[in-house]
């Protein structure tokens, strides 16, 4: 790692990473979290938002939205479910908010967690109302525990000036958030629907999805799609390592620093300059997510087959590539024929 890297605010983001990912796995995993991945990828998409750090006045008030926003999906989807076929009605207009609150810069980061509770919680409402309860509280938990990490993170690498105005720079999307949201929803409601019959294994499949469709700029969507698939296949190798490790040797010591070199490996490629940095970011929350899916209590033989979700994933991904391909087609294809329809027009004025 150059000199370069260590000056400026690499180091701090890397460091926050493993402490987030190591920390919040090992912390939830003590507490028999029902979901350990959710804690970690909270934080680290609270501690990615760009501006000034967190104080606890604001993490408080993420807690408050965020555990609101969990507990209205679960209200909004087990009332759904009591009439026939409202449920992905209701499913389709919660997954319509989160994405164009995704596209909103100022809203990013809390559009990203309700897309999140929407996935998680209405794909478990699916499966069993009960659970789906049970869960939901302990998610609540979960979310005081991310932004108790933040803070944590923060106080022990602060951010650095070129980091903050780094994180600042916005790429100009070329078309509206409302299309963009109506598209995204419209791509991934079948995906979720189909797969929600297969219990709580298949959420890190369809947060994955829903995590593409939230991209700033869809004219580079293909270039990102290799990277993104390619990250998520780092990160499922990471999992499949620490998973054997953890297995052979389960003290807590042994999980602490497994996720830890895991997550150090995975933060020094994203430091590193060159295109192999794009893949970072997706490895290290397939990695959270995988590694603590398999940590989850709930996890049974079958549903920790981490190898079968890192597939599912790359048939997700690609299935994202082409649908989202197709229609991004078909609207330069009607925005060129209105155009051409107005040229004409104009032509015989």
């Amino acid at each position: 790692m150059s000199p370069d890297v260590w000056r400026s605010g690499r180091f701090d983001t890397a460091v926050r990473q493993i402490f987030l990912i190591a920390a919040g796995l090992w912390i939830e995993v003590a507490r028999e979290a029902l979901v350990p991945g959710l804690a970690p990828l909270i934080a680290l998409t609270l501690a990615a938002a760009p501006g000034k750090p967190p104080g606890p006045g604001k993490m408080l008030g993420v807690v408050a939205v965020f555990s609101a926003a969990a507990l209205g999906v679960l209200v909004i989807t087990s009332a759904a479910l009591s009439v026939p076929g409202l449920y992905p009605i209701a499913v389709a207009v919660l997954f319509l908010w989160a994405f164009f609150l995704c596209f909103d810069a100022r809203m990013a980061a809390i559009g990203q967690v309700l897309l999140m509770m929407t996935v998680s919680v209405s794909a478990l409402t699916a499966g069993s109302n009960l659970l789906a309860t049970v869960i939901v509280w302990d998610m609540v938990s979960s979310i005081a525990i991310a932004a108790a990490l933040v803070l944590l993170a923060f106080a022990i690498a602060p951010r650095q000036l070129e980091e903050a105005e780094g994180q600042n720079d916005e790429e100009d999307a070329p078309y509206g958030k409302a299309s963009r949201a109506i598209l995204a929803t419209i791509i991934i409601l079948p995906l979720h629907l189909y797969l929600t019959s297969e219990g709580l294994a298949p959420i890190v499949v369809i947060l994955t999805a829903a995590t593409m469709l939230t991209l700033a700029n869809w004219g580079r969507f293909k270039a990102y799609g290799a990277v993104f698939a390619g990250g998520n296949l780092i990160g499922g190798l990471f999992a499949v390592l620490a998973a054997v490790v953890t297995a052979s040797q389960s003290a807590s010591a042994v999980l602490l620093s497994t996720a830890a070199a895991c997550a150090a490996v995975i933060a020094y490629l994203g430091q590193r300059p060159g295109p192999l940095s794009n893949l970072a970011s997706p490895a290290a929350a397939a990695f959270t997510l995988l590694f603590g899916m398999v940590l989850s209590p709930l996890a049974t033989g079958a549903d920790v087959d981490v190898v079968t979700r890192v597939l599912q994933i790359l048939v997700a991904v690609a299935y994202v590539l082409g649908a989202t391909s197709l229609a991004v087609a078909g609207m330069e294809f009607q925005r060129a024929r209105r155009n051409g329809i107005g040229e004409s027009v104009t032509d015989r004025v």
